[in-house]
């Protein structure tokens, strides 16, 4: 009788590791990728990003510059960005 409750005790056990494993692996590598991710936005790496525009090597245009060029043929750039415009994605009471 007793190797029946420690049967019925390992497979649950292990049922519950599993389940457990299951569960919260993807949960594991999300935060994970996050991670990876958020080291891009310390202190140093955003210096580096920044002294690599200041020196020229970074093609692309900088997205927070009012006048940064645009592959866009409709867009001039003496044309201000209004709302509506397409630039932006429609907020809550945008609709």
């Amino acid at each position: 009788m007793n190797t029946y409750y420690a049967l019925i005790i390992a497979a649950t056990l292990i049922g519950f590791c599993g389940l457990a494993w299951l569960l919260l692996a993807p949960i594991w590598r999300f935060l994970d990728r996050e991670e990876k991710v958020s080291e891009r936005w310390t202190k140093e790496a955003l210096a580096r990003r920044r002294r690599r525009q200041g020196n020229g090597q970074d093609a692309g245009p900088n997205p927070a510059s009012p006048d940064a060029s645009s592959d866009d043929p409709n867009k001039s750039k003496d044309k201000q960005n209004r709302p509506g415009d397409g630039d932006e994605r429609p907020g809550p009471r945008d609709g």
